[in-house]
This record gives structure tokens, sequence and C-alpha cells, in this order.
């Protein structure tokens, strides 16, 4: 995208660097390659940080830090409490464990735990990859290099009894750990299996940080000095209090289950948007008597109602996911109209997420730009690369779009939270 629909805001940032004693730039990678010789500028006064979804080459004597997108927030968090002095400018790291270089891949059909996930992993500055199935799992370990897997016990079609089965066949050494909400069958039950034990879930960062030790050779293992471990902000922000008041929320528990006030953010806003598709398919799947289906998918509510601290709700949840798998039809017909109820009154406790400026202050996009944010997002999407894509529906998001693409841009953003390849592929093809 061109600098014409950005030029405004530089000269605000100018004003504000020339009348306040700013000690903190946070910028985006297209805002870095308009104005890379002011932020290099910058980044001699004050701590700047470019967000990237690819490489950037900064500019020579630059001190600027690169941060790669998706970002979380312990690493940022550590960005702003270390400043120039500390380990966080060369990665992410929490405190603990510095794990860059070390590969994991996190395997679980519900996209609400792999973002979670995937924030508590990459804290460590692990590369993460995500699975969103047993048979994709398969496929990466076949194809590329792992150091350790993470996968969910409970999956649509080949679950993750099944697969590391499979996993077993060609990779006895690969280090496989279940997580599992259900940590009743024990560890035995899961090493029998073939996995190398498992982690309950929400995920305790203790017990993570034991089980990656075990696995861990001592020179990729480094750990900060006690002075350098700092503690992580639990604030939620003013014009998010509410959140507080909110009947059937435990912000508490939210932010316990969920790793940090930014995953936990993001959290409530993948729920709420993800309400309408779940619920759909556990209802298609109760009217059609699939009692396995609807099983999983009432076991995958209970896990995501729970990262967002709506513990009635994940209760009833985990009470039907034990009449499916006792096959309790007749609790599940009396309790399916009351959880779908309760579910889907989440749209209107949590609407106040989406009161948002409409945007009307941005700058229309250029024509020719939108073509290329749509030729853009059709490449990342037959890749199926969840960064790109996202960073491509970021950039658009700057801008004020024809009603028409920002509806559909809208309903890509929606798709791509629950990985929803193909229809992403089917709706870009019927935009062009």
């Amino acid at each position: 995208m061109s600098a014409n629909g950005s030029t405004f805001r530089w000269e605000g940032l100018k004003k504000l660097v020339t009348t306040y004693e700013l000690t903190h730039l946070i910028v985006g990678e297209l805002e870095y390659y308009i104005n890379g010789d002011y932020i290099d500028m910058l980044s001699s006064e004050m701590d700047v940080i470019v967000l990237a979804g690819n490489d950037v080459n900064l500019g020579a004597g630059s001190g600027a830090v690169i941060m790669k997108k998706p970002f979380y927030g312990f690493p940022l968090i550590e960005l702003l409490n270390e400043g120039r002095k500390g380990p966080a400018h060369e990665g992410s790291q929490k405190a603990g464990l510095d794990l860059r270089g070390y590969n994991a891949l996190v395997v679980d059909d519900e996209p609400m735990n792999l973002i979670v996930a995937k924030g508590i992993f990459s804290g460590y500055g692990m590369e993460i990859t995500t699975a969103g199935s047993g048979q994709e799992a398969i496929d990466l370990c076949l194809k590329d290099y792992f150091d350790l897997v993470f996968m969910d016990h409970m999956m649509p079609g080949m679950d993750g009894v099944e697969a590391v089965g499979k996993i077993r066949e060609f990779d006895k050494e690969l280090p496989v750990y279940a997580l599992t909400a259900n940590s009743t069958a024990g560890e035995e039950y899961y090493k029998k299996k073939g996995f190398n034990g498992y982690l309950s879930k929400p995920i305790d960062s203790e017990t993570l940080e034991r089980t990656l030790m075990q696995h861990i050779p001592d020179e990729m293992m480094e750990k900060p000095a006690e002075d350098d471990i700092q503690e992580e902000i639990t604030e939620i922000p003013e014009d998010m209090k509410w959140i507080y008041e909110t009947e059937g929320i435990s912000v508490e528990e939210g932010l316990k289950n969920s790793g940090g006030v930014s995953s936990y953010i993001f959290s409530l806003n993948l729920f709420l948007d993800t309400i309408d598709g779940n619920a759909q398919v556990i209802r298609d799947a109760y009217d059609s008597g699939n009692i396995r289906l609807y099983t999983i998918k009432v076991h995958a509510l209970k896990s995501s109602a729970r990262i967002i601290g709506a513990m009635e709700l994940s209760g009833l949840a985990e009470s039907l996911e034990n009449a499916g798998n006792k096959q309790d039809t007749d609790f599940i017909k009396d309790n399916t109209g009351k959880l779908m109820s309760e579910y889907e009154a989440y749209k209107e406790k949590l609407s106040r997420l989406k009161q948002q400026d409409a945007g009307e202050d941005r700058q229309p996009i250029a024509e020719e730009e939108l073509q290329d944010a749509y030729d853009a997002l059709a490449d990342s999407i037959a890749q199926m690369d969840y960064d790109a894509a996202e960073m491509v529906l970021d950039q658009c998001a700057e801008y004020r779009l024809p009603d028409e693409d920002a509806k559909r841009m809208d309903e890509l953003r929606n798709m791509l939270k629950v990985l929803d390849w193909d229809g992403m592929e089917s709706l870009i093809g019927s935009g062009s």
C-alpha cells in the first residue's frame, strides 16, 4: 500500500515527539518501510519496536527492535519493561527459559485453544507451528522437523490417540504430549497410548516448564538472572473494566486460564466472533444424532468458556460432555436447549467489544491498493499462511473500504479465526 493515506499520522507523530518526552514507539512493518529514516532517528532517543509479519531490514545503525507478528503479551511486556538494557531485544523470552531455535507443534481442533497455547509457548521464544487436526499433524511431522509436539486428546475425525499411534509408526523418539481437560485417565494411560505424558488444560506454566526441561539439551537452556525476571501485567484497560461486571464471567479465572491480559482480550473477541458458527455445529450434531461430534464440540466449548472465565457455562458444557461419553441421550435432550441459550446469551454480554469507531476518519483506500490486498490474501490463503493473511487484513483495517469490501474483509477475518481456509478461498474467488 502507498504512503499517501499515512501522511497525516506522521505529522501527528512529529508533533507528539516535539511536545512530549516519549519513551516507547511501536510501529507496523508498512509504516517502517514508508518512514524508516525518521523512525531510525527516533530509535536513538527512545525504544522503538517494529511489528512485522516478514523479515525487515533495519537501517544501518538503527536502534529499533523487530517483533514478529502475531505478537503476544509476554515478549511485548518484556520489551516495554527491559527497554534497551535486556535480552528481550534479541527475541522473545519468558522468565526461566530461553528456547529460541526450538521448534514445537501444537495440535487442537479448537482455534481459541491454538491461539492461547501458541501465546504461552511463544513466550519462551519457541518457533510454533499449529495444526487443526490429527491428520494435519501427521502430515506436518512427515514433512518438517519438530523438537516437541503438544496434541489435543479429543478431536473430530482422527483424535489425538489415533494420531500419536500413526506418528509412532515412523518416529518413535519424537516427544509427544497430550493436551487434555480430563486428566482423570492419568499419566500411565497416555504413555500406553504412545504419548510421553500429558498436560492438563488450562496449561500451568510450572508444569509446562518441568516438561520442557526434560527434553531440552542444557546448551539450549538459558536461564536469566533473578533481576531480569519481570512480573506480568494483569491490569485490564480502563475502557474494558465493564467486563468485571459482566454476568457469568470471572475475569480472574480468565486471566489465569488464558495466560495474561493480551491473550485474554484476544480470547474474548474470538469467543464472541465464533458463537454463531460453533452453536450451529452443536445444533446440527444434536439434530442428526451424531453423539460423537456433539461430545467433541461441547468439550471444545467447555475449554473455550473456561479460557474467558465463563465457568458456569464451562461446567454445563462439561456435564453434557460427560453425558455424551456415557451415551446418556436423556440428559443431552433435557439440557442442550439450556446450553444453547446460555451460550448465545454471550453475544449480548460481550457486545461492547464491538462498539468501536466505524472508521469514518480513515483515509479511503485506492482501488489498485485494494486489488493488491486481495491478490496477497489469495496467495496467503492458498498457502494456508495465517500470519500473512492476518497481516493483510490488519493493513486493510487502517483504511476506509467500500461497504461491500468492508463486509467481505470482516467475513474473511471471522473465517480466519476458525481456520476456515475453504470458505476463505471461496469468498475470495467470488469477489475477484
